[in-house]
């Protein structure tokens, strides 16, 4: 099942490829280059699923706490995603951050955990926007 979902995944990203429009300056087509080369491998490791029909059995995980945390950090994930632009870099980061720490270590470390988010978000704000000059987007009305 896993791979016919990942063949299916990667025809309809390599579909979606079409969209993406040709490069205006050097070659038109290396936009299209790493995205295309991501699609074929999904489809390709699809098949590979496929023809050798291994099974996954998931009896094993009910009494482990591996497909909760899963869905729990996808759920932090798409939080992150949809606070990124209208938070800014470093509110959101420290959000993310926290929610996660918070989710893998509990309430036992929670003055290590809210340090290491600040520090961590912070410090990567200032390493990518201040010395790489790789624009993030800014905190609401401080513009930092």
């Amino acid at each position: 099942m896993t791979g016919i979902i990942s063949i299916v995944l990667g025809f309809a990203y390599l579909i979606a490829l079409l969209n993406i429009p040709l490069a205006s300056i050097g070659n038109p087509y290396a936009p299209l280059y790493f995205p295309a080369t991501l699609g074929i491998l999904m489809v390709l490791l699809g098949i590979i699923l496929v023809l050798k029909n291994k099974k996954i059995d998931l009896s094993k995980y009910k009494n482990d706490n591996t497909l909760p945390m899963i869905f729990k950090t996808s759920i932090i994930i798409i939080i992150y995603t949809l606070l990124f632009n209208p938070l800014g870099y470093i509110f959101s980061t420290i959000i993310f951050m926290f929610m996660l720490l918070y989710l893998f270590n509990g309430k036992k470390n929670m003055k290590r955990t809210i340090i290491v988010s600040i520090l961590f978000s912070v410090l990567i704000y200032v390493a990518f926007s201040k010395i790489l000059g790789v624009y993030l987007p800014v905190m609401p009305f401080i513009y930092i």
